[in-house]
């Protein structure tokens, strides 16, 4: 079973996505075309927040989305990056100005073209699709209509 996420060092500050990169992936996918046994795939459907303090890993947050991030007392300061702008208390930790967090999240499409991607480059005849982590936070957050678009990426 590929697990297809967690792709980047999460602990680095500059990385966008540690759960899903395409570019990073690419030096796993140059020869996955010869791996010798056959081979399932999991797709990541989950999403989290990391949060740094002094550039330095602090800790992670589950189910946290750059809309939720974007609508609480922190200042969007990039893409899916953003800094607090006083001390505050938020997700059961205490959070100081300058903190930084990053939401990390898949979109439906990445997931896709991910989905695509691994169909050329695995020879598995059967080839079995899973996505973790599907409980009802990440049912609610995508929507039927999206995981059925996912789903129907996999046939």
């Amino acid at each position: 079973m590929l697990m297809f996420y967690n792709m980047s060092n999460w602990k680095k500050t500059q990385i966008r996505n540690s759960i899903y990169d395409l570019d990073a992936a690419s030096q796993y996918l140059a020869t996955l075309d010869k791996y010798p046994l056959p081979l399932d795939v999991v797709m990541p459907i989950f999403r989290w927040a990391i949060i740094y303090r002094n550039n330095t890993f602090l800790t992670v947050i589950n189910n946290l989305d750059n809309q939720a991030l974007s609508q609480l007392n922190f200042l969007k300061k990039d893409d899916n990056k953003f800094t607090v702008r006083a001390d505050t208390s938020a997700f059961g930790i205490s959070l100081r100005r300058g903190d930084m967090v990053r939401g990390e999240e898949v979109s439906t499409e990445e997931i896709i073209t991910g989905t695509k991607t691994l169909r050329e480059k695995i020879s598995t005849q059967k080839l079995t699709f899973a996505l973790y982590h599907l409980d009802q936070p990440n049912i609610t957050f995508y929507g039927n209509e999206k995981l059925a678009e996912i789903y129907a990426s996999f046939e």
